[in-house]
């Protein structure tokens, strides 16, 4: 059976995004429509941090193309709605120095019109910050100590949620997940175990963008990657999901809960995968960490049986099991092709 590994709670501090891929404002989509906001490329898609801070998952097969919007002729009335959009859009970043360094530049491209001076005034607020040292927590840029305490008290709610999941108190804890994220999108705890919740409600597709959002939050998280593989594997995404799985494998090495999934990954995998590159990645590396592994696991008394570990016992049981039912077997073929026990030649009579 693939496990997918639940309940962990992760901590917040020092969390960061990766590097835009792009400074696009427009991104058109397959069915027609677009997106505009920050673009942020994940392992299986994009991440789009639109205006009002919230964050939409795409998958690469979604996307027509990444481009920048045209600019409409400027007017008093655009000029002000042109320095909102640009307010917007470095409000939800967390790197105070690019911020500053957009501001100059836009500064630099808007010199002598009406947004000038307004911006040069928020300019100087950024420079205050930086200066202060203060640093990003959600929407909110605060003093370093600050942070730490609502770090604490956000790990706190994750937690609360945690407990309220293992009661088996599902609209509780989703709501409390909710409002924590709501509060800080970049809640790493907080959006682990709302994936889970929606994994466990099989709702697969908004679970999947939750833990793609934490695989961005907090890279080479090993049972995040567990998990994302898992999900793309019930998609029949089979050659992704070997990827995920690989990402996982060199995140954390000879992990029994990945290995034991990725050996049901290797046994299921359709043919048209398994002799893809990536599926022999995957199968080399599976193969040197699971013998690593089973070396460990032997001290304790424990073997490889399939996709899980089994005792002493255990292992002599199975494999007397699989005996038997090998005889069973043979013994039936045996019948059918008139060879067995039971078949009796009967002697035919000479006519006189």
């Amino acid at each position: 059976m693939v496990r997918f590994i639940a309940l962990v709670v992760l901590g917040v501090a020092g969390f960061a995004l990766v590097a835009s891929i792009a400074s696009a404002d427009v991104v058109l989509l397959k069915d027609g429509t677009t997106l505009d906001g920050d673009v942020k490329r994940a392992p299986t898609g994009y991440l789009v941090t639109q205006d009002d801070g919230t964050v939409k998952a795409l998958a690469f097969d979604d996307v027509k193309s990444i481009e920048m919007a045209t600019a409409p002729p400027l007017t008093n009335e655009s000029a002000k709605e042109k320095l909102a959009s640009f307010r917007r859009s470095v409000e939800y970043g967390d790197d105070i120095n690019r911020i500053i360094e957009k501001y100059q530049r836009f500064i630099e491209q808007n010199t002598g019109t009406v947004m000038e001076a307004d911006a040069r005034k928020d300019l100087a607020t950024w420079q205050e910050r930086r200066d202060k040292g203060m640093v990003k927590f959600g929407s909110r840029w605060v003093m370093p100590e600050t942070r730490a305490k609502l770090e604490e008290a956000a790990f706190q709610q994750a937690s609360n949620a945690r407990r309220l999941i293992k009661q088996g108190k599902f609209q509780e804890a989703e709501s409390m997940l909710n409002g924590a994220i709501q509060e800080d999108p970049q809640n790493a705890a907080a959006l682990y175990l709302r994936g889970l919740l929606q994994f466990q409600q099989d709702h697969l597709m908004p679970a999947r963008r939750n833990f793609e959002m934490v695989n961005v939050i907090v890279p080479n998280h090993a049972p995040t990657l567990n998990n994302l593989a898992v999900i793309l594997s019930k998609q029949n995404q089979h050659a992704t999901s070997l990827n995920i799985y690989d990402q996982a494998m060199i995140a954390s090495p000879k992990n029994a809960d990945v290995l034991n999934n990725v050996a049901e990954a290797i046994y299921s995998m359709p043919d048209a995968v398994r002799s893809t590159p990536i599926a022999q990645r995957v199968l080399r590396r599976f193969t040197e960490q699971d013998l690593d592994l089973a070396r460990d696991l032997e001290k304790q008394h424990l073997h490889r049986w399939g996709a899980t570990w089994v005792t002493d016992e255990q292992l002599v049981q199975l494999k007397q099991a699989e005996r038997e039912a090998k005889d069973k077997l043979s013994a039936r073929v045996a019948v059918r092709c008139g060879e067995g026990p039971h078949h009796q030649h009967r002697p035919r009579h000479r006519r006189k």
